[in-house]
């Protein structure tokens, strides 16, 4: 339920109330209406590179089940789960299929948060982060993120999230650098390497 509707209903309540103020049945089920129903619509968000599945073995179906329940135990709203298979982190969610769909649907705004598993799912780049995340929050979405117990509703989720961006994306440039490195020192030993 949105909360225009949530809103919409109280309102609806109070008049009712002011009608017939002993009208405790309608009262009650005004109230369970409205705390019954979470007031979000969370959209999860799921990706896997091939490298990513040969190395954590974390599948889509795992991913899936981790923000369900995550919701679940949150009172969110699940809406829907988008996927980007064999995509790679480093490239800006919102040039990926899914992440791209995942902002129209932010542009519509029905959304209030996003849920991945992990940053690195979402972003391998700080910046892209920051400037994503600037982008959520003036659209009052929140971001949580299951491995670091993120959740940008609050000061503290907003500082956390700023910091491991930083250190996703240096985990990112490091894995770039041991690529290089072991690349160079094979050519050096006169090692013929055929790419693609």
């Amino acid at each position: 339920m949105s909360l225009f509707v949530a809103l919409s209903v109280f309102s609806l309540w109070v008049y009712c109330l002011s009608l017939c103020p002993k009208s405790s049945i309608l009262s009650g089920l005004l109230v369970y209406m409205i705390w019954d129903t979470p007031l979000s619509n969370t959209i999860g968000y799921i990706r896997v590179s091939s490298e990513d599945q040969a190395e954590s073995h974390l599948s889509l179906d795992a991913q899936k089940q981790q923000i369900e329940a995550y919701c679940t135990f949150k009172g969110l709203s699940l809406t829907q789960i988008l996927c980007d298979e064999a995509i790679s982190g480093g490239k800006p969610i919102q040039s990926r299929p899914a992440g791209s769909e995942l902002f129209t649907l932010i542009d519509e705004g029905n959304t209030t948060a996003v849920v991945a598993t992990k940053l690195d799912r979402l972003f391998r780049d700080a910046l892209d982060c920051l400037q994503v995340n600037a982008i959520l929050q003036a659209s009052n979405v929140h971001l949580h993120l299951l491995d670091l117990n993120v959740d940008t509703s609050n000061a503290m989720g907003k500082a956390f999230l700023t910091i491991a961006a930083a250190f996703a994306e240096l985990e990112l440039n490091r894995g770039k650098e041991r690529t290089r490195d072991a690349l160079r020192a094979l050519k050096e030993r006169g090692v013929d390497l055929v790419l693609g």
